[in-house]
């Protein structure tokens, strides 16, 4: 409904600037694929708010919390290419793709809100803290702690999280994830399919740019919005047969020359003459102008007979007023400007027109090669400031104009793009991955849309941009939800499981609309459906390589979650063990450090003593030295529940260490805790050690990094929930 809604009042505000609404615009393959782009963002904004439904419950999200992290997963793709598409749609004031794109905004914003239950909107400080930036993470890998008391605890947390969820879905969600993601995930992962893909990326560059670019062609034709044999494609093909086109190119000439000074005279001369040699002209006897009639009348010659063999000779001029003013050569009277002064009988022409007469020359396309030459020719000729004119001129300047905004167009979309996901991940490996694989996507639209059938003329060039920004979006979308993902072994497979769902959703609306145009008799249509779907090739390519480099080496991975100490054992204390992680890259917000803990079967530290709260934030000092993008701020494990604080791994509450006005939860969302530690510079209100404050589990508006992990071998409960 939103999306139908959302297209009506954007043909109205289109209608409403002044732009018309014929029915060239309702065949556009552009409103269609605003049409998908808009379907698209729906289901994938309805799908993460479904997917955050069955944690909000274990994880005590409340509305605005769930929208903002439904946002919050959405960002890196949806902004990405929307926001790309909205600022060089700006740069060219290309009206009717900017007033789509608004409305794209409008409906999706509208049915993110719709979704909350009972808050539809954040709260001031709340909105204005939030931080689109840090990627979602929910990807990690479930294991479950064999040697926990409370591993039937755990089994019920699961079984009542998914309990909203009618058994007929779980079971098919679970046949799925067996039949189709893990067993398309192995195939992706394997060495000849890597192989494979790195060679068609590698042939495709090659290809799209070496020879697909330098051959494609500038041309326009109105026949390919016409059916195959339609009466009227008929009849033009007929005319072209029988009948080609005449065309008189007028050329006015501003300054003409004195034509009675044999070297300006000469000068234009050479002009007619090269105007005349283009190879589509006709016999001279087919121009026309008062200096031929001239020639004829007054000194009964050929023009291009008897100049074409004198370079230098001047021209008698003194007939010339009862000449222009004799019948029929007073009908030149409109064709030139002159003046007598009174002390000569002879005339200073001010300007005229010279009328060349080509044929052969084929729709618009014709047309723009024509005027193409006969601009060359002009401008050889600066000193007569000779301009070449048809009636179609303003067609033919679009076609010659479609080039470079094409190349404006990509070039927008490039920056723009890399300038956006700089802002939202603020990462430059992210920004250079996303940038380089927009331009190779480009590139291979464009350069292997020639075998296609794909032209570059003014008809093409906005679909296929359009086509290009929607495939685009759908790698984005990919990449976000992979690049996301702490657990390497869980990547690939999250991601397509996360963006399965709406792309399925999306396909059937796109088959529906694109199998009648790819069988559609009228070419351009046909033309369009073609172009999406080698996009979509391009962009699974483009995939399988990011999966490749991936997969080669942790290293190249910069949006990972670190584990420090990884290869070192745990160290002891009191009878706990204890374990730092953090990260480099991005803040680690207190749910992913209680998952991550979960993965190495401990929990977030729980604090008994003033002797432990010491050695956490020694402990913690020394990879603060190591690592200097640390800070000295570490998540512990102390969870407010149900208004209640309390440690996540069960223990009891004998021990606390609060700053000055803490806890305070503020606006009631600050349901976590993290330690301020005195070792690396944390100053106290009133001189605390290492004092404690609530904080927003995800992390809001603050700088931290660092988490602990602890076990023991009398655990209580490893399975604790946000």
């Amino acid at each position: 409904m939103l999306t139908v809604g959302a297209l009506v009042s954007g043909v109205g505000i289109v209608s409403w600037l002044g732009h018309s609404i014929n029915l060239l615009f309702f065949t556009s393959p552009l409103f269609t694929l605003v049409l998908i782009i808009n379907a698209y963002d729906s289901f994938h904004i309805a799908d993460v708010w479904s997917r955050l439904q069955t944690q909000s419950r274990r994880k005590q999200y409340t509305p605005s919390e769930r929208l903002a992290t439904t946002f919050e997963q959405i960002a890196p793709s949806y902004l990405t290419i929307n926001v790309s598409l909205f600022v060089f749609s700006l740069t060219v004031s290309f009206a009717l793709l900017f007033n789509f794109i608004y409305q794209t905004f409008i409906s999706s914003a509208a049915l993110a809100l719709l979704c909350s239950d009972s808050e539809l909107a954040y709260e001031a400080h709340f909105a204005k803290s939030i931080e689109l930036k840090k990627p979602s993470i929910g990807c990690l890998p479930t294991t479950t702690n064999g040697n926990s008391k409370n591993g039937s605890s755990a089994s019920k947390i699961k079984t009542n999280s998914l309990s909203s969820i009618p058994a007929k879905r779980q079971r098919f969600r679970q046949a799925c994830a067996h039949k189709l993601f893990h067993p398309y995930t192995k195939f992706l992962t394997s060495i000849w399919t890597k192989v494979i893909a790195l060679a068609l990326l590698i042939l495709i560059g090659w290809f799209g740019v070496k020879n697909g670019l330098a051959g494609l062609e500038n041309r326009m034709d109105y026949r390919k919005m016409l059916p195959n044999g339609s009466p009227a494609s008929r009849a033009f093909n007929l005319m072209d047969t029988i009948w080609m086109d005449i065309l008189q190119i007028v050329y006015f000439v501003k300054h003409p020359p004195n034509f009675e000074n044999a070297t300006e005279f000469g000068q234009f001369k050479n002009f007619i003459f090269d105007a005349s040699a283009i190879p589509t002209a006709m016999h001279p006897r087919a121009h026309m102008s008062w200096l031929f009639d001239y020639y004829r009348d007054q000194l009964d010659q050929n023009f291009f007979e008897i100049e074409a063999s004198k370079q230098n000779s001047a021209i008698n001029m003194s007939n010339f007023k009862e000449f222009i003013t004799t019948f029929p050569y007073q009908a030149w009277q409109n064709g030139v400007k002159f003046s007598f002064e009174q002390e000569k009988k002879t005339p200073t022409i001010q300007s005229m027109v010279v009328l060349i007469a080509y044929n052969e020359t084929k729709g618009l396309n014709g047309k723009y090669s024509l005027m193409a030459e006969c601009r060359k020719v002009a401008a050889k000729y600066p000193n007569f400031d000779i301009v070449a004119f048809d009636t179609d001129s303003q067609t033919v300047d679009v076609i010659e104009a479609v080039p470079k905004t094409t190349l404006i167009l990509v070039v927008c979309l490039i920056i723009s793009t890399g300038v956006i996901t700089q802002i939202l991940l603020w990462n430059v490996f992210a920004t250079v991955l996303t940038t380089a694989t927009v331009s190779s996507i480009i590139a291979g639209l464009y350069g292997l849309g020639r075998l296609f059938g794909l032209e570059l003329d003014l008809l093409s060039v906005p679909a296929t941009t359009a086509v290009a920004a929607q495939v685009i979006h759908l790698g984005s979308q990919y990449m976000g939800e992979f690049i996301s993902c702490w657990a390497k072994e869980e990547r690939l497979r999250r991601a397509l499981e996360f963006t399965s769902s709406p792309l399925w959703k999306t396909a059937i609306i796109w088959l529906i609309i694109a199998i009648p145009q790819l069988l559609s008799s009228v070419e351009f249509f046909s033309v369009q459906a073609r172009i999406l779907m080698l996009g979509i090739g391009l962009v699974a390519c483009h995939v399988l390589v990011i999966v490749l480099a991936e997969e080669k080496g942790e290293s190249f991975h910069e949006l990972k979650y670190l584990l420090l100490a990884e290869d070192e054992e745990w160290t002891a204390f009191n009878g706990s063990y204890y374990k730092v992680v953090a990260n480099f890259t991005y803040e680690l917000n207190a749910e992913l450090a209680q998952e991550i803990c979960r993965n190495l079967n401990s929990s977030l530290v729980s604090i008994h003593s003033a002797e432990e709260n010491q050695f956490i934030s020694e402990f913690v000092s020394k990879y603060n030295t190591t690592y200097s993008l640390l800070n000295n701020f570490v998540w512990i494990g102390m969870q407010r529940l149900s208004g209640v604080l309390a440690w996540m791994d069960g223990s009891p509450m004998d021990f606390t260490n609060w700053e000055v006005n803490e806890p305070d939860n503020y606006l009631g969302q600050q349901n976590c805790v993290f330690m301020c530690r005195s070792a690396d510079g944390c100053i106290s209100q009133k001189n605390i050690a290492n004092p404690w404050e609530d904080w927003y589990c995800r992390n809001i508006s603050q700088t931290i990094n660092m988490a602990v992990c602890k076990k023991s071998s009398n655990q209580i409960n490893v399975d604790g929930d946000l």
